[in-house]
């Protein structure tokens, strides 16, 4: 039995791997890429932002198993403007204490989880990321219900990488 376990949570973690390298970054060419081959390609985002210009911003995940969001900006003609990966470790460590939640948002995506902490009345949002290209991290924003960064805890992510720690 507990080999069986083992086969299955092995198997489990490379299909994680897998997602991340499967997806990519999606290939679409800034200026001649148009919405359509952005639905095509990813199908709905997980969230979108209209900008004031009449353009939107439109985020992908790899969740539940991958640890990258994409921000894809299409122009108010519906072109793609740029493709980014937000999930990267200078995106994540601008976010600071006293930041809105809006601001968390727009930079980085949706995040995986967010739950309330009612005892002791804060938001916790939680974005899996990976450090270097190598170590699995997730990363806390726990917000006041004003939302308002309140603090910021980063732990490995022991469900993706058990091995390392």
């Amino acid at each position: 039995m507990k080999q069986w376990i083992g086969v299955v949570c092995a198997l489990a973690l490379a299909g994680c791997a897998a997602i991340d390298k499967a997806v990519g970054i999606p290939d679409f060419q800034p200026g001649k890429s148009t919405a359509q081959d952005v639905a095509k390609q990813m199908g709905k985002p997980a969230m979108e932002l209209k900008r004031p210009d009449g353009g939107k911003v439109e985020y992908f995940t790899t969740w539940p198993f991958g640890h990258a969001t994409y921000a894809i900006t299409l122009g108010a003609d519906g072109v793609v403007r740029s493709v980014d990966q937000r999930l990267t470790q200078d995106n994540i460590n601008s976010i600071k204490v006293g930041m809105k939640r809006q601001q968390v948002v727009e930079l980085l995506g949706p995040p995986r989880k967010e739950e309330r902490e009612e005892r002791q009345k804060l938001i916790v949002m939680e974005y899996p990321w990976m450090q270097g290209n190598r170590e699995a991290r997730l990363r806390y924003y726990r917000l006041t219900y004003d939302e308002v960064v309140h603090d910021i805890n980063d732990l490995h992510d022991q469900v993706a990488q058990p091995e390392n720690h």
